[in-house]
């Protein structure tokens, strides 16, 4: 059984193996997490800081937090991210032989299983990586996935194949696998899933896609057990020509996000501002505009910090906003979301959504460009998801998530009547 208070980070930079970049402790007699950078990382060339606003790259420096309710390791949150997410977790709690106890069990029982480039170790040592499953058979692979959710026996010699999960991803069954030799994050359906959850967020990806929003490529697999959509992974060059993985880390880290009073100054016009600290896009304001309104106009009401996230460049120390994931609509908190559109909290209004634009730097103009690109993408709805192959009872019941969609065109309207 394991009871870990310790233990050390590794960063893929590309060489035969991850580098020990620096160590993390938790004091449970004071509750504070302390993490420090190496001397041999600090020195090292290619090195790069974990996270450059709250980890900062100076050797001997304590970065200290306190243990609070939703980080109880005070571990972090870059590290956090590299980690497996609640379906990994499920995962370890049911295959492990060891149980894990703290989050650092997690991290190190879990090393590799995340996205990004972070590893996880008991020493210095070289950690352990895991491979993903090498072009599996994907209705197989859904058996044994609904076996698990359903806490059903799992044949043995598959065991392997589930364990790889996502570390940005919530708690939806998934798992890392190489299909047609390109690495993907493949989602599956659950037995009680009221609607087709994977079809339903390929058709929003595609739909995002033809919007101009950057999204992760993905592809929908038809199974005997149901439809499977692979999400293919940007943080994973497969290693080819020595690459490395690339960082990433995610709005949730960036934003130092420890306690519950602080998700509520979480807010969209805040990732632009950390964007433009830490990278160098010009447009980031209207890329970022147009995720906020699509999410809005989907009615994707889990749109937390966790998954909006930057990727590290592979020629510099310059981060790049990520491509768009977990694009879905939800019947579900409809007119509420995880995150502050505005300076008016987390319902979309006209005037709140407005205003979001105006602190990205955003005129009416504008923004009703953006916008206006959602809305030729979302016209005849019923229509495009019939082309996708939608039952007609999952449009129908996925059509109220669609209702704040009209505030897209209302901005086009504003910018008409200006003119």
């Amino acid at each position: 059984m394991n009871n870990r208070q310790q233990f050390f980070v590794h960063v893929d930079l590309g060489g035969a193996s991850p580098v020990v970049a620096g160590f993390h402790e938790f004091d449970s007699r004071t509750n504070i997490g302390t993490f420090i950078y190496g001397r041999s990382y600090c020195e090292n060339p290619n090195a790069f800081a974990l996270d450059p606003i709250n980890l900062p790259l100076i050797y001997e420096k304590h970065f200290q937090l306190r243990s609070t309710r939703i980080n109880s390791f005070a571990i972090p949150g870059v590290i956090l991210d590299g980690g497996p997410d609640e379906w990994g977790r499920r995962l370890l709690n049911r295959f492990s032989e060891d149980i894990p106890i703290t989050p650092a069990d997690y991290l190190v029982m879990g090393s590799g299983y995340g996205v990004g480039a972070l590893y996880f170790s008991d020493s210095p040592e070289q950690p352990a990586q895991t491979a993903q499953a090498d072009n599996p058979d994907i209705n197989q692979l859904y058996q044994s996935i609904l076996a698990f959710d359903s806490a059903e026996t799992v044949n043995k010699n598959l065991q392997h194949l589930l364990m790889p999960s996502s570390g940005i991803g919530g708690a939806r069954p998934k798992t890392h696998v190489l299909y047609e030799n390109r690495p993907y994050i493949a989602k599956f359906n659950r037995r009680d899933d009221p609607f087709d959850n994977a079809l339903a967020e390929y058709c929003m990806m595609k739909i995002a896609q033809k919007a101009g929003i950057g999204c992760a490529n993905v592809k929908l697999v038809s199974t005997q057990e149901g439809n499977t959509i692979l999400v293919e992974r940007f943080d994973n060059p497969q290693r080819q020509n020595s690459q490395p993985r690339r960082h990433m880390i995610s709005i949730n880290a960036l934003m130092n996000i420890q306690d519950i009073p602080d998700l509520e100054n979480a807010s969209y016009d805040r990732i632009v501002t950390l964007g433009k600290k830490i990278g160098r896009e010009n447009n980031i304001n209207a890329e970022v505009f147009k995720r906020m309104l699509f999410n809005i106009a989907i009615g994707n009401t889990d749109d937390h910090t966790r998954n909006h996230a930057f990727l590290k460049n592979t020629h510099d120390r310059n981060y790049a906003l990520s491509p768009a994931y977990d694009l879905i609509s939800l019947p579900i908190r409809i007119g509420s979301h995880a995150m502050n559109i505005g300076p008016f909290g987390q319902t979309p209004t006209l005037e709140n959504i407005r205003s979001a634009g105006r602190l990205m730097g955003l005129d009416n103009e504008q923004q009703a460009k953006c916008a206006q690109s959602i809305v030729d993408n979302l016209q005849n709805l019923k229509t495009t998801l019939c082309q996708f192959n939608m039952l007609e009872r999952d449009i129908d019941y996925l059509m109220p998530c669609f209702r704040y969609a009209e505030l897209a065109s209302s901005l086009c309207e504003i910018e008409l009547r200006l003119d």
